[in-house]
């Protein structure tokens, strides 16, 4: 098992195991150029912040969550996410990374685990989290979220 501890820039370790694999991410931001920056894998799941206030801030990049839905990635919205969870594959990471420019210029730290355990219990987590499932209308670029009780519009520009 590994057990590490990556700063002040975690962004190599964590970019070295995303592409390689089916993921399971949780993020609050996007930036632009995250979709390069998190090279997420078809059938991948990822949940995140896409809502009116977040996209507005430049929190989010909707231009970004567009090409990760064009890939095959599932997207969710999780208003209130705050938490930074990676399961890339068999690899575990948690830590203050978003998928930003920022980020990536910032100090942040996260640790790294191939624990099993930890894994399925992160896995968990994030599905946990997947209540608004959001779509895309084409061509006007209209994102739809979808939950089990409501459907709900969003025009982003893009």
């Amino acid at each position: 098992m590994i057990l590490k501890f990556h700063a002040p820039h975690p962004w190599p370790q964590i970019k070295k195991y995303t592409s390689k694999q089916k993921s399971w991410v949780a993020v609050p931001f996007l930036g632009k150029g995250s979709a390069i920056d998190l090279p997420m894998t078809k059938g991948s799941v990822l949940v995140t912040r896409f809502n009116r206030e977040s996209i507005k801030a430049g929190q989010v990049n909707p231009s970004e969550v567009l090409k990760l839905i064009n890939r095959g990635v599932q997207v969710y919205n999780y208003s209130s996410l705050h938490a930074k969870v990676y399961v890339l594959g068999r690899r575990l990471f948690v830590g203050s990374p978003n998928v930003s420019k920022t980020s990536q210029g910032l100090s942040e730290a996260c640790i790294e685990t191939t624990d099993l355990g930890l894994i399925n219990d992160a896995k968990f987590f994030i599905k946990e989290l997947c209540g608004d499932l959001i779509t895309v209308e084409l061509p006007n670029h209209q994102f739809h979220f979808i939950n089990r009780k409501t459907v709900f519009s969003l025009e982003a520009q893009i």
